[in-house]
């Protein structure tokens, strides 16, 4: 390895993106430039890989109705609940809660899909899946689907409505 390579491995995580810029603008070297922008891509990848990780490791807990998963992450990886939540917002796009919200919505959708009830009771339907109340419930519709509950079982009855599978499969399962 060339000393201008061994040099400016060891300065490229340090670069702000206008610095890298003009640190590759003065070498000519297409290898040296190529080394340069991988160790400054992986020096990145690596930081977010490592903060992910808990995130990653603490998926199974959002499926499981009687663990609070941030809890559980931040007490696995010994961080803050705060900590997490910053984390998971950064990564996913999106909120702890929101994603509770929505695996809860969609099995809200499940049950009305496999119910053979021509119209379910929504009362039972509110309390088995703990909502505050119905009009939490319409919320959830409005936000995800852009309907109401009623609506959505009139289409799903009268197969307007295309569903698909439930989530992810066991790893045991082969297509």
């Amino acid at each position: 390895m060339s000393p201008i390579i061994r040099q400016e491995r060891r300065k490229t995580y340090r670069y702000s993106w206008h610095e890298l810029y003009e640190t590759l603008s003065e070498i000519t070297d297409l290898k040296v430039r190529l080394t340069i922008i991988a160790d400054y891509v992986a020096h990145y990848v690596r930081e977010m890989d490592t903060a992910a990780q808990p995130l990653i490791d603490g998926e199974h807990y959002f499926y499981n109705p009687a663990t609070h998963p941030v809890k559980a992450i931040a007490s696995d990886a010994k961080l803050t609940e705060r900590t997490v939540q910053i984390r998971f917002q950064k990564y996913a796009g999106y909120s702890p809660k929101e994603l509770l919200r929505f695996l809860r919505f969609k099995m809200v959708i499940a049950q009305l899909i496999n119910t053979q009830e021509k119209m379910p009771d929504m009362f039972e339907i509110v309390t088995a899946f703990n909502y505050h109340d119905q009009s939490h419930l319409i919320k959830d519709f409005q936000q995800f689907l852009g309907t109401t509950p009623q609506q959505f079982i009139k289409d799903l009855k009268g197969k307007e409505f295309f569903t698909v599978g439930s989530g992810p499969r066991s790893p045991d399962v082969i297509e």
